[in-house]
């Protein structure tokens, strides 16, 4: 964290609101917006030091440093380090960080480095390896709510949550967040570049397919063969229309696959794209999403197959984008918090699952964390 120097005088909230040649600050700072900024000290409080320099990084010295009376032996955090750095290729590159072992090397490390640590693999790799209910308690709070604290939008239930997340008698600092920028499109470089719904469409909610773009052959898509692919459409029309099996039938063969979606913002990729552009270092096309099973709204890990826009009818209003998936089998909570999802990743040699899914029902853009080295 910088500290300024303590003989120089702290500069003047007017000087961040207006600019200040004298001290080169030539124009007004973005931060200066927030209802809650105070003038320099602030600084101390964004989400870089506060957060990622500040508690990521004293959770990290706390785990591997041997002064305290909880720690990890070093023959684990080895396994952890080794963990991350084999689940480097199914983490999306939507992930600021670099997702490097930071247990091995921490020098060059930056806040959003130490972010990611006490977000995504305090929670994951680490909690599991302390004993004491206590210290899972304490570390999963901690973690939940920093990740709470850095949405963009708070609701009330999250905002409660929070709440029941901090640590009473301790000081409890509020910073009040607003949005300073609109959600970020993306720039459309040619009319053959993506597909959008049309605005009137039922399912419209400002997705968009990407390209590139394929067509269906008559007997394989990716790798699937076409007969399951439309045994899975028909099963999805079936359960989106409470209409028995039997009674659907496919109208409209005429499917255009797109190799990647825009979607809240986020660009995800499938194995479609990795394929064509024969990227595969990072994992840009597991999603997780909800659907509907046996009247109950469950949810699912997924590798993204291909992306596709199709209706059953002639009325474009019921155009909708789809999603070919290749379903996690195995997915659970852990015994020591049911808000951590865990998957057990698909055999080679074991019979594939498959799904048709909305594009709407796709809830998160997902990376997945190796649990052991093995």
């Amino acid at each position: 964290m910088y500290f300024q120097k303590r003989v120089a005088s702290l500069r003047k909230v007017d000087h961040f609101v207006n600019g200040d040649e004298e001290h080169h600050i030539k124009n007004a700072n973005l931060f200066s917006a927030l209802p809650s900024f105070g003038g320099s000290s602030y600084y101390g409080l964004d989400e870089m030091h506060l957060l990622g320099q500040g508690i990521g990084r004293f959770i990290f010295d706390v785990i591997v440093e041997d002064v305290y009376t909880f720690k990890v032996s070093k023959k684990q955090l080895e396994l952890v380090g080794d963990c991350i750095t084999k689940s480097w290729a199914n983490i999306p590159v939507s992930f600021q960080g670099s997702w490097d072992n930071l247990l091995n090397k921490i020098d060059g490390a930056r806040a959003i480095d130490f972010l990611d640590f006490l977000l995504y693999v305090v929670s994951t790799l680490l909690v599991i390896l302390f004993e004491k209910t206590s210290v899972r308690k304490a570390l999963l709070m901690l973690s939940r709510g920093c990740a709470i604290a850095l949405q963009w939008e708070l609701t009330d239930s999250l905002i409660q949550e929070m709440e029941r997340l901090s640590i009473r008698g301790c000081i409890n600092f509020a910073l009040d967040t607003v949005n300073l920028l609109d959600t970020i499109t993306a720039t459309k470089t040619s009319l053959d570049d993506f597909i959008e719904l049309l605005f009137i469409a039922i399912h419209n909610q400002n997705h968009q397919l990407w390209s590139p773009f394929n067509l269906i052959s008559q007997d394989m898509v990716e790798s699937v063969p076409t007969d399951t692919f439309l045994r899975e459409l028909k099963i999805y029309c079936s359960r989106s229309t409470t209409s028995p099996l039997s009674y659907i039938t496919i109208n409209n063969m005429n499917f255009k696959i797109a190799a990647r979606a825009l979607l809240y913002s986020h660009v995800i990729s499938s194995k479609m794209y990795r394929r064509i552009r024969s990227e595969h270092r990072r994992g840009n096309h597991f999603v997780s999403f909800n659907t509907s099973y046996k009247s109950k709204t469950c949810w699912y890990i997924g590798a993204v197959i291909f992306y596709f826009e199709h209706s059953n009818t002639s009325d474009p209003q019921k155009a909708q984008f789809l999603v070919f998936v290749e379903v996690i089998k195995e997915h659970y909570a852990p015994e020591y918090d049911n808000t951590i999802p865990m998957i057990k990743m698909n055999n080679d040699g074991a019979t594939t699952r498959h799904a048709v899914i909305s594009l709407n029902d796709v809830q998160h853009l997902v990376g997945l964390v190796q649990s052991s080295p093995n």
